[in-house]
This record gives C-alpha cells, structure tokens and sequence, in this order.
C-alpha cells in the first residue's frame, strides 16, 4: 500500500502533536473516510546490519494506531532532500542523507512481492536518548494537493524526443541495410544456381516478388540508394 504522506502505524512513537488534522480519504469507496486525523511528528528504530541503532524522525505525518505498520511516501522524503532509490531494477534500494552535520545516514531497503519496505521498531524513551536521530522528512506543513514537482519544459522535451526519434530512424536504417545486402545475396546466389538452367530466364529482379513480396520494394530502395 501507499499514501500521499507518511502515515505513522504502530511501530512509531508519538513525539509531538501539530494543531492540525485532516481528513483520510480510502482507495475505496467501499470504505468510509477517516475524520479529523492528527498530522504529528513520530519516530521509529532501524538497526543497520553493523548493530548500529538509530532513529528515525518523521514530521508531517498522520498518526493512524490502526495500522501495524507505517506507510511510506518516498516524494515527501526526496521533498527533504532524502535521496530515495526505490527502483528493484536499477541497482540497490536505499534511503540516503547527505549532510553537513553529524547526520548523514544511509540504509538499504527490502523487497517482498511487489512491496518495497526497511524493518523498523518501536522506540521507547531510553533509545531516544541513545541512539543518533536522523530527521527523514520536513516540519513545514505538507499538503500533497499543493506539491508541484519539477517539470519538464516543451523545449526539452521536443529535443529528448527528436533525439529519440532520430536513434530509432537510425538503427531502423541500419537493419534495412543489413537486410537489403543479406536478401539480394540469396537473390543472386538463386540466379546464379538458376542460370544454368536452359529454361531459366531468372533475375535478382524476377525472383524480389516472388520470394519476398513484403520486403522486396523496400530492400529494392535501399539498394538502389547505396
């Protein structure tokens, strides 16, 4: 599952409420909406592979005890700055802070089915005082309905795609060149076994429509042109 915002399950501790709420519209119209939901700042544990213990701070979020486990919306991360590789087929999953201060962080994410998700826990007061916080998301208010992400401008785009239009037009002449030699060497290699027939009368040109009647005008132009 996702949500346009964090939503903070049960493996999050509760830090600190905002004086605003809001409603918590389903992906289904079988279910009905959800009220008047505190928007909060949460927390929850990750412990990296080293034993490393750390945790995690999330501003912005809809506190929602119902659910055991929180979702994720990886644009309000990257909102902040987070680096967020969320792509199974290009290389590792990770969430990454690069900073200034005494907070860069990087963890990697785990994939089951078609679900992407980190193992995370439930702190309590001792390893707030403990453990190193990494602050994963903004306090200034985030409304998803607001969010403009960067765009891509018409001329940009008209030259990404002429671009890609012109690779294609590339390569599809160069497999027609191919083609065209691989074909008439068969044509000339059937004449020329042909001709020593007393009753052929076969050409390379004869023989185009008969064998290959939906390549024939084609190869016939792209030899003509080389």
């Amino acid at each position: 599952m996702h949500a346009d915002t964090f939503v903070a399950g049960r493996n999050c501790l509760l830090l600190s409420y905002t004086e605003r709420c809001c409603d918590v519209m389903p992906y289904s119209e079988d279910y009905e909406a959800k009220t008047t939901i505190p928007i909060v700042q949460v927390a929850t544990g990750y412990t990296s592979l080293t034993g490393e213990r750390y945790i995690l701070i999330f501003s912005e979020a809809i506190w929602m005890l119902t659910l055991e486990k929180s979702l994720a919306n990886p644009n309000q991360l990257r909102d902040y700055g987070i680096l967020v590789q969320d792509n199974p087929y290009d290389g590792p999953m990770t969430i990454e802070k690069v900073s200034d201060e005494d907070d860069n962080f990087i963890c990697c994410l785990q994939s089951e089915e078609t679900n992407i998700f980190m193992e995370t826990w439930t702190p309590i007061q001792a390893d707030l005082e403990s453990c190193r916080h990494i602050v994963l998301t903004s306090s200034h208010p985030w409304n998803p309905a607001e969010v403009k992400f960067p765009r891509t401008t018409d001329g940009d785009r008209e030259e990404i795609e002429n671009r890609s239009i012109g690779s294609m037009r590339l390569v599809d002449g160069e497999v027609m060149r191919a083609i065209s030699r691989t074909y008439w060497s068969i044509l000339t290699l059937i004449y020329n076994r042909s001709k020593y027939s007393t009753s052929s009368r076969l050409t390379p040109e004869l023989l185009s429509p008969r064998w290959f009647p939906l390549l024939s005008r084609r190869a016939l132009c792209q030899r003509t042109n080389n």
